[in-house]
């Protein structure tokens, strides 16, 4: 889970430095770098503030994989059209 932590900060980071200059915002000078250059301690913050999104992510992603193993199980050659379906009724990404 550590790579989608990081990935996540990463996007955030760089997010919220865009939105701080789009409103105007004076951010730290310190972390108003790129991310491999935040200060350890801003990036720990980070990724303490992120773990929890990531879990949540991570568990959605098991809870679908297994829903499609159960799908792909019950439904046999037409899983996919299954599959797809549900995808549509949840606005779901079927992959």
């Amino acid at each position: 889970m550590t790579d989608i932590v990081e990935r996540l900060c990463e996007e955030m980071h760089d997010r919220y430095e865009a939105a701080a200059i789009e409103a105007g915002w004076e951010t730290n000078p310190r972390s108003r770098v790129a991310w491999a250059d935040v200060p350890e301690a801003n990036k720990a913050t980070m990724r303490a503030a992120v773990a929890p999104i990531a879990a949540e992510i991570e568990q959605m992603r098991a809870e679908r994989d297994t829903l499609h193993k159960t799908i792909r199980r019950l439904a046999g050659d037409h899983a996919d059209a299954w599959i797809a379906l549900v995808a549509a009724a949840t606005e779901d990404d079927p992959t």
